[in-house]
């Protein structure tokens, strides 16, 4: 690809201030202890039209997030939001849960077959039939015979589930997305942003809107057969909008996916060429690993991929002036497990400061790699071992892998008889949903069963008022979180109303590597209101009357000591 000239960035920083930490005791509660990518090439036949920038939804790329999204991996990783679409494709294809082509996708995906792998091999497929009529790229043969079984299955889910009529049954609401993505983009030259950064240019770059995508975006390069360069961005929806539809429409929001997904479709490609230096330096990847595994992140050559994405995200903020904007954005990363991106950011102003000597992040590459071998010598990994393993947020972290087999659920228990028997209905609802997300069967425990557990060994999740749950009441009194009628308190923010509905998650004090849960509210009816379990990105959110209210983050301390803003 060709070099562009690239602009002088302006450079700043910012660093959080140390905080102090809440004690806690008490029902009687003891007292707390003091993959690499390859370029895809694709026949002639699915060749992308002329035009430089398109927005289009693609059938292949939504029948492949419809079935991840029905495997165990795909419910978990799906957040909560209330889309009608994904509801109406939810109940369609229910009945098709355990259909071979779901099952062969989870066995792939054990073997590491994630990101954006599945959807690589979904652009090989020829709409209508979905069949794989054309050999498969060399960095695929290896596994021939099983993507070749796959192709079978899909081939047999899109004709048995009449996928393609049901594609076209929502092809007024695709129409409608496209057309409202492209406004956004004339009048943000976000894709010229991004290639300046990186020093490339693509010929094509395709923007598809995927409502059932479970990833927040995905960059896939691909060569055509002219030798044509093309960029496939995959953006999740952001949200939803008030008429229940995927909400594709904060340009803040979706243009920070699309500079990650084109910089992922250039960074793997890069990484990919310093392999031996990557092995040499595999030692830091070690205090990250059981974090991001689950995330289908399972070599360091992956992980220096997804910290350099997260880094030049925040570089891009910080050339926009948005200081404050670039170091949240560090800070949800490193609690989000990519402990190395604040070194990654810092190492990029030198790269943007001298665009002279280093053109292009791969001209730049060589010394990227020369200062984590340095990392390495200086034990970086083993400063961040200990950070890695405390619960620091955000909500959406306690439903992860490692924090399932450790989750109970601390029911409320009205004294009102009818409350009683919402309580009842509440719980089974719970269990309902946990098991159908996560695979589970979710222990529930009453206050006096809870008191007796062992707290630095347990996920608690705490459902109910001070009224209804005795052990949140105890814990209540030694949090910065006061709970009553009508009347409730984060740190030194007072909030009243008979609607409110607090959910945060706030790290356990007998265990800092585990956290609690905590959903509370003005009233039990309010607590009880909701079941499901959104990806909220922040520490806390409180709602009223169901609608967001305000939502915020914890400030940590290096010892992950934490308080309200």
């Amino acid at each position: 690809m060709p070099v562009i000239p690239a602009r002088r960035m302006v450079l700043s920083a910012a660093l959080l201030a140390s905080f102090g930490v809440p004690a806690l005791a008490q029902v009687e509660l003891p007292a707390p202890p003091a993959n690499p990518m390859v370029e895809l090439s694709v026949p002639a036949e699915l060749s992308a039209p002329a035009a430089r920038l398109k927005v289009a939804a693609d059938p292949r790329i939504e029948l492949m997030s419809l079935l991840i999204s029905m495997t165990r991996l795909g419910k978990q990783q799906q957040d909560d939001v209330a889309i009608a679409y994904r509801a109406t494709a939810a109940a369609t294809f229910h009945r098709l849960g355990s259909h071979e082509a779901v099952k062969l996708l989870e066995a792939l995906q054990a073997q590491g077959f994630v990101g954006t792998q599945p959807y690589r091999f979904a652009m090989l497929l020829s709409a209508p039939t979905m069949s794989l009529d054309g050999p498969l790229p060399a960095d695929l043969e290896a596994n021939s015979e099983k993507l070749g079984a796959l192709a079978k299955a899909i081939q047999a889910f899109a004709a048995e589930s009449r996928f393609m009529d049901f594609h076209s049954s929502h092809g007024a609401l695709f129409a409608a997305v496209s057309r409202k993505v492209s406004a956004l983009l004339e009048v943000d030259d976000v894709i010229g942003r991004i290639e300046e950064f990186y020093g490339i240019s693509a010929d094509r770059v395709t923007i598809v809107p995927a409502p059932l995508l479970t990833s927040p975006a995905l960059g896939i390069p691909l060569t055509h057969a002219d030798g044509s360069h093309e960029i496939v961005c995959l953006i999740a929806p952001l949200g939803a909008t008030g008429q229940q539809e995927p909400d594709f429409y904060q340009p803040a929001r979706l243009f920070l996916a699309i500079e990650t997904a084109v910089g992922q479709a250039v960074v793997s490609q890069l990484t990919s060429r310093f392999e031996r230096d990557i092995t040499e330096t595999q030692e830091l990847f070690s205090p990250l690993a059981d974090r991001l595994a689950p995330r289908g992140i399972t070599t360091w050559a992956a992980a220096i991929d997804q910290h350099i994405l997260r880094a030049v995200g925040a570089r891009m903020f910080q050339a926009r002036g948005k200081v404050r904007e670039a170091q949240h954005e560090l800070l949800k990363h490193e609690r989000d497990g990519y402990w190395y991106v604040r070194q990654f950011f810092d190492l990029l102003a030198a790269y943007q400061a001298d665009r002279k000597t280093y053109p292009t992040l791969e001209s730049y590459y060589p010394r990227m790699m020369a200062t984590m071998s340095f990392w390495k010598d200086a034990g970086e990994h083993r400063r961040i071992e200990t950070n890695a393993k405390r619960f620091m947020g955000p909500i959406s972290a306690t439903a992860e892998e490692r924090y399932l087999r450790r989750t109970v659920l601390i029911r409320p228990e009205p004294k009102d008889p009818e409350l009683r028997k919402q309580a009842d209905a509440f719980v089974k609802r719970m269990v309902d949903r946990y098991r159908e997300k996560f695979g589970i069967t979710l222990p529930v425990m009453t206050s006096f069963q809870a008191s007796a557990a062992d707290p630095a060994q347990t996920v608690f999740l705490i459902y109910g008022t001070p009224e209804s749950n005795a052990y949140l009441k105890a814990l209540l009194k030694y949090v910065p979180i006061k709970v009553s009628k009508g009347d409730l308190h984060l740190g030194q923010h007072r909030f009243q109303g008979a609607d409110l509905r607090l959910v945060t998650a706030i790290p356990n004090p007998y265990n800092p590597a585990l956290p609690f849960r905590i959903v509370t509210g003005s009233t039990d009816e309010v607590v009880m209101s909701d079941v499901t379990m959104p990806h909220t990105l922040t520490d806390y959110v409180l709602y009223r009357g169901g609608a967001l209210f305000r939502q915020g983050d914890f400030h940590y301390d290096e010892k992950g000591a934490w308080r309200f803003p």
